[in-house]
């Protein structure tokens, strides 16, 4: 959060310190870096363990490198480079220890992960000339690397301890994402970007290892959708 606060203040410096010098003149594109919350949705956000397609998932972070260009008047083409982590809610799991009295048990997990690259069609309309503002929307395709959360479990009673551990895994999957922002042109060469979008990824996890104290291993084939709504400040670099 520390991170974020001191992005957030950075940002605000800047549209202070450039908005009287900015230009009615519109730029062919941008290239930028964005920051935000990611908030999953649907199965990835379920915390019900009676759900076997639940993921978990609580609200995490993304960062993106992103770049835009106007083909035509309105429209072009776009890309990203996106990197996305959402962590467990472990919390979901202390419902297992009231149902089994007389032990304990504790859950420590890794996180979800996206990333990758996507690219599409790009819009964009001005909304102000006295603010210099345009809405900028866009739809995106592409192929990510997704990684599963791990989970270990430490179970404790009177008579001692064991352990079981779901390994985290990689797959290739996948990805589309739509949404659009407003961005305010600070200057001739800099503005300030916001966005909204949903990123929607179903991954399939082979050959996911499971090991125990007791000596068990196993594989496991499992798939989990991924989507999210995630919201993003930036700062950009018009392009001529």
């Amino acid at each position: 959060m520390k991170l974020q606060k001191i992005i957030f203040l950075a940002l605000l410096i800047i549209f202070s310190y450039s908005i009287s010098f900015a230009q009615e003149i519109e730029r062919k594109g941008s290239v930028g870096f964005s920051i935000g919350p990611s908030f999953p949705i649907g199965d990835f956000g379920s915390n019900s363990l009676t759900n076997d397609k639940a993921g978990l998932a609580q609200v995490g972070v993304i960062t993106e490198l992103n770049f835009a260009y106007r083909l035509g008047k309105n429209f072009g083409i776009a890309a990203i480079l996106r990197g996305q982590n959402n962590s467990v809610d472990v919390n979901a799991f202390s419902v297992l220890t009231l149902s089994i009295p007389g032990i304990s048990i504790d859950v420590d997990a890794s996180n979800w992960k996206i990333g990758g690259f996507l690219a599409g069609g790009y819009g964009s309309f001005p909304t102000s000339k006295a603010l210099n503002t345009y809405f900028d929307c866009r739809a995106l395709v592409g192929v990510v690397n997704a990684t599963s959360a791990s989970l270990k479990f430490t179970i404790s009673d009177p008579s001692g301890s064991e352990w079981a551990k779901q390994e985290e895994s990689n797959a290739a999957a996948f990805g589309l994402l739509f949404g659009g922002g407003f961005r305010f042109n600070l200057s001739e060469k800099m503005a300030l970007l916001t966005n909204a979008d949903f990123l929607m990824v179903s991954a399939k996890f082979k050959d996911v290892k499971s090991t125990s104290s007791l000596g068990d291993n196993a594989k496991t084939d499992f798939t989990q959708a991924m989507s999210t709504f995630n919201l993003s400040i930036g700062i950009a670099l018009r392009l001529k």
